[in-house]
């Protein structure tokens, strides 16, 4: 079975290419474990799977380290990355099935970096939609009780669920390791949230520090920016466009009139590779594509 190895701004992912036919569905839980391991497997924070689509170009769904099926908006990126590669095109303007719904995306490539624009559809305030228990819409500024301490929140789902913090000061390794986790499994999120650290930095910047649901701590995050900016500019903390910088790199979101998310950053292909009972035997680094890790 051939893999290819992408990122995009440090998210990194394994991609494997469905069309022509599809895996068992009670697998694929156990391949992504196994393929997602960093020490026994090829190593990301998540399997993509690209496949046909009755209603769009393609279909993209995405998964979990440890097997739950989820959105990712920097994974959609990688996916019309791998698309524009195997197309060998140097423009892209396709509709992608995702688990939320069909996106609008395009590409481009310039001196062989390709950047990338997802529409990642509306945000979503609903309590009852993200899921959370707190009976407040919109949740912002929510005092959130973490082992006696109160840290006020702001939740919003961009296709999957963040909860977001806004520290006077970057947030240390030992609030965020500790707070973190605490938050994700929160009783008020059923079926967890992923936690943004955001500290504006002016009107239209942002910097970011992720733990995502299901994963941890992560370079970077698209729906999670998406996520940072729509709850910075309803605490007024910013307007409807921002440059959101994670420790994995920079992507431009825009809040737009029509209240849809537009997100901008780049996405590359690391290399590819064979797996034989589910773990890699051999690697061939790619010479066409180069890797902008921004680690």
């Amino acid at each position: 079975m051939r893999f290819i190895k992408l990122q995009a701004t440090g998210n990194d992912f394994i991609l494997l290419d469905q069309r022509s036919g599809e895996m068992p569905e009670d697998a694929l839980p156990t391949l992504t474990q196994s393929l997602c391991d960093r020490h026994f497997g090829v190593g990301g924070d998540g399997l993509l799977l690209v496949g046909n689509s009755a209603s769009a170009d393609f279909r993209m769904r995405m998964f979990n380290p440890d097997g739950t099926e989820d959105m990712c908006g920097n994974g959609l990126r990688c996916v019309v990355r791998y698309l524009m590669e195997l197309g060998k095109t140097q423009e892209a303007h396709w509709r992608i099935e995702t688990l939320v719904g069909t996106r609008q995306v395009s590409g481009s490539l310039v001196d062989g970096r390709a950047r990338i624009a997802v529409n990642m559809g509306k945000p979503t305030f609903e309590p009852g939609l993200l899921p959370s228990l707190i009976d407040v819409n919109p949740i912002v500024d929510y005092p959130l009780k973490v082992e006696g301490e109160t840290f006020l929140v702001t939740s919003l789902s961009t296709g999957t669920p963040h909860t977001c913090l806004f520290p006077s000061a970057p947030v240390d390794d030992k609030t965020f390791f500790h707070v973190s986790p605490r938050i994700e499994q929160h009783r008020c999120f059923p079926e967890r949230t992923s936690v943004l650290w955001v500290c504006p930095e002016s009107a239209d910047h942002l910097a970011l520090r992720i733990w995502e649901r299901a994963v941890g701590e992560t370079l970077a995050c698209g729906t999670g920016a998406c996520a940072a900016l729509v709850a910075a500019h309803l605490k007024g903390l910013t307007g409807r466009r921002a440059r959101v910088q994670s420790r994995g790199g920079t992507l431009e979101v825009s809040w737009q009139d029509d209240d849809t998310l537009v997100k901008t950053g780049p996405a590359e292909i690391v290399f590819t590779g064979t797996l034989q009972d589910g773990r890699k035997t051999s690697r061939n680094e790619s010479s066409r594509c180069r890797t902008d890790r921004s680690r």
